[in-house]
């Protein structure tokens, strides 16, 4: 008893001298953060923030020109942002440094959706070059570009209504190009790119295809539409089979849509419709002109932040944050900034 006494005695001791009888500190959990940019009203400066999704601790990361797309891309923690900006007649794409808050302009001429690889190391987009848009790809800083796809490699026309679809793990794109092989039918079908290898295939799906995202590595999902009827559709590259995901959906305006990092939950717009895949059910939100991608989701595929316009006037975006089952929550501390372009989740 003595013994077990004096052991106790000891290991107090050494916690006394380690330290280790002080309160534990807990760091706190990491923070949702957002980025995103918005145009003043009055001065029509814009500028890139940087935001807690609750709201709090917004920081100006720096002012760039005017995006003249909605649609951004931002890689390496926040560093480096990615917009379409203007250069005489043609709207190239730029890369804003916010360390630096340097400038420089990526391609050489027009181009549109630039999107982050799922593990933010590479940045692809669809550029216009002769009349034609050309598939891009080049690291998360904008340098080393490489020509993925162009009419000449995939003898095809792409068809540029969404931004180019990453594969989960990050080895292909998916894009869709106007064929005219099938059956002599023209019109636009899915193609996919290997990054590494660079080549293409074109898969025959049933009906037309405008815009595609992934649902698994081996699966793409898209809208499907006839007369005002649209249906998200699930295509299975190695089997080419096709199945519905849902029944009939509102009529929407746009062949956009959303996959959840868990693809889980697939989200069309306007309106805005929130689909659960398991089940093929769906809940409506209305939205007047909201841009969705795949940045806009959590880590953890519960929620996604997205911009829209609260009115038709020109200066009315506001930027919300809604979860998969819950209605649209306004963030605080953005009402006064101006027009905002899409908001990115950082990872």
């Amino acid at each position: 008893m003595t013994s077990l006494r004096l052991l106790s005695i000891a290991f107090v001791a050494v916690l006394i001298l380690t330290g280790c009888t002080s309160d534990v500190v807990v760091p706190d959990p990491p923070k949702d953060v957002m980025t995103f940019v918005a145009r003043d009203p009055v001065t029509r400066i814009t500028t890139f923030y940087r935001m807690n999704v609750d709201g709090t601790e917004r920081t100006s990361l720096g002012p760039v020109p005017a995006p003249t797309k909605y649609h951004i891309a931002v890689t390496d923690a926040g560093r480096y942002l990615f917009y379409s900006g203007k250069s005489g007649s043609d709207l190239p794409l730029y890369r804003f440094d916010a360390t630096s808050t340097t400038y420089a302009q990526v391609s050489p001429t027009s181009a549109v959706f630039a999107t982050p690889s799922p593990d933010g190391q590479r940045i692809a987009w669809f550029e216009h070059n002769n009349g034609r848009y050309e598939l891009v790809v080049c690291g998360k800083d904008g340098t080393g570009r490489i020509t993925l796809a162009d009419s000449a490699l995939i003898k095809a026309s792409l068809h540029v209504q969404a931004p180019p679809a990453w594969s989960p793990d990050g080895s292909k794109i998916c894009f869709v190009a106007v064929d005219t092989t099938l059956s002599g039918r023209i019109g636009p079908v899915p193609f996919v790119v290997n990054v590494t290898t660079r080549t293409s295939q074109r898969y025959r799906t049933r009906d037309e295809v405008r815009a595609a995202q992934w649902i698994a590595n081996d699966a793409i999902v898209y809208l499907w539409n006839e007369r005002n009827s649209f249906v998200l559709k699930r295509f299975a590259l190695s089997t080419e089979r096709e199945d519905n995901v849902t029944s009939t959906l509102p009529s929407l305006n746009s062949p956009t849509i959303s996959v959840s990092p868990d693809h889980s939950t697939i989200v069309c717009i306007n309106p805005m419709v929130i689909v659960d895949v398991a089940t093929g059910t769906y809940t409506s939100v209305s939205t007047n002109d909201a841009v969705i991608h795949s940045q806009m989701w959590s880590p953890r595929s519960d929620e996604f932040i997205y911009g829209d316009k609260t009115t038709s006037q020109l200066y009315s975006e506001r930027l919300f944050r809604v979860s998969k089952k819950g209605s649209p929550l306004p963030l605080v501390g953005v009402d006064s900034l101006g027009s905002s372009a899409s908001v990115v989740w950082m990872k």
